[in-house]
């Protein structure tokens, strides 16, 4: 029973040389752990809880222990079971039939903190705040904070994409903020062609003060197709800086701004000198 949250904590954290030395490895308080959790009636337990009863003078039996705020296998089986089911989330797929429960719950309350269900979570992780459970600096699962936060690690468009360390939300900020750049620049382009277009048809659209006459142009694959394209492109740009503006994430929102700065005081001077497309985008 690898699985049980006892054997979770074996496994996953005390194995690891960065936790070897807390208290709550040592085999007397892991042993605690699964003899809580652990029901049924194998040797080994019913040793362990013949010796360590109440009026044990037994060292090891007194020693720390999670066994008071670890959630069992089946709390933490059912807490799973009712997150994915209310809240389907990627997580939710490593446990379609059996899984490390205490690693998945913990993943799915580091990523929704705020869900009813991680209640048993909070009470665990008071007792080991930096442990991989309830560390998003040492788990890398980013919190999901539907509000303006700043820190390094959350998702930028993509699940591969986290900034882990300041050098890789630098590389993130920049290459953002390039973007938003090369945002005005496609539409720079685009204004280009549409001059173009319109000085070589015999008919255009004339602009006259704030009121537009436009004419019905005939239509061209080689206009058209490439007008049609660099509108999708603009469009998909836009909304893709928009869904990192949206991850709420302070330096990444003015990284956006800074980039849509930055290519309008290059590009913007041009776009005023031209005929004006009709363009759409989120900014």
């Amino acid at each position: 029973m690898d699985n049980m949250p006892g054997c979770s904590v074996e496994s996953r954290v005390c194995k690891d040389s960065k936790f070897a030395s807390s208290p709550y490895c040592t085999s007397s308080s892991l042993m605690a752990d699964v003899c809580t959790d652990m029901t049924m009636g194998v040797q080994g337990c019913v040793d362990y809880q013949a010796m360590c009863t109440a009026s044990s003078v037994v060292k090891e039996c007194t020693e720390p222990s999670l066994k008071t705020v670890l959630p069992t296998y089946a709390e933490a089986k059912k807490l799973v079971t009712d997150i994915c089911t209310s809240m389907p989330m990627s997580d939710c797929t490593t446990c379609t039939t059996s899984c490390d429960y205490l690693s998945t719950y913990s993943n799915l309350c580091l990523a929704m903190p705020n869900m009813a269900q991680c209640g048993a979570w909070k009470t665990l992780c008071k007792s080991i705040p930096a442990w991989p459970y309830c560390s998003t600096a040492i788990s890398g699962i980013p919190e999901m904070r539907m509000y303006f936060h700043s820190g390094i690690v959350d998702y930028v468009l993509f699940k591969g994409w986290v900034p882990r360390n300041g050098v890789q939300y630098a590389f993130t900020w920049i290459g953002i903020a390039v973007a938003g750049v090369l945002l005005e620049f496609v539409k720079y382009i685009r204004s280009r062609l549409e001059k173009r277009w319109c000085d070589n048809s015999e008919r255009f659209m004339r602009l006259n003060g704030d009121e537009e006459r436009p004419t019905t142009m005939p239509w061209s694959w080689k206009v058209d197709l490439p007008r049609s394209l660099l509108a999708a492109l603009e469009l998909g740009w836009g909304y893709c800086l928009m869904l990192v503006a949206m991850t709420f994430n302070v330096g990444l929102f003015f990284a956006v701004l800074f980039g849509c700065f930055v290519g309008t005081l290059i590009f913007g001077r041009f776009l005023v000198s031209l005929p004006k497309p009709k363009v759409s985008s989120c900014h």
